[in-house]
This record gives structure tokens, C-alpha cells and sequence, in this order.
């Protein structure tokens, strides 16, 4: 078993475009693989957080957002 090296357990808190603080939701469920493993190692799964800027003129905010000229909503 390795452990991670210690750049690797970093998270940042800061919002890389605006420098707010970083907060977080939850987005789902993630299930044990498979039953075994949630009898031998009593993992049932895991939650799956996202952290997101929560400053309305962040300029990260105008890139995704809908209506942008970008991502998936037809921009170009």
C-alpha cells in the first residue's frame, strides 16, 4: 500500500480566477463496486462533492455560463 505524496492531498480553497473561497456541494452517490465490499470492507460508497465559486462576478462564471459563446449549448 503506498500512501499519496503530499503536493498530491493539496486542495485548493481559493477560487483560481477571483480568489474567493471555494465552496462545496454534493452531486451524487458513488456504490461499492460490488456487495463484497460493502460486507468485508464495510464501504457502502462514497459521496461525490464539486467545489465551486461562489462569487456572481467571477470571471469563471461568464465563461460557462448559458448564453456564453462556449461548452455545449451550440456556441462556437
Amino acid at each position: 500500500m503506498t500512501t499519496p505524496a503530499a503536493d498530491e492531498t493539496t486542495w485548493p480553497r481559493t477560487c483560481p480566477h477571483c480568489g474567493t473561497e471555494l465552496q462545496s456541494h454534493t452531486t451524487g452517490f458513488t456504490p461499492a463496486a460490488t456487495a463484497e465490499d460493502a460486507n468485508t470492507q464495510g464501504v457502502s460508497g462514497a459521496v461525490v462533492a464539486e467545489d465551486f465559486c461562489p462569487n456572481p462576478e467571477c470571471p469563471a462564471r461568464e465563461e460557462n455560463s448559458p448564453g456564453s459563446l462556449g461548452g455545449d449549448n451550440g456556441g462556437g
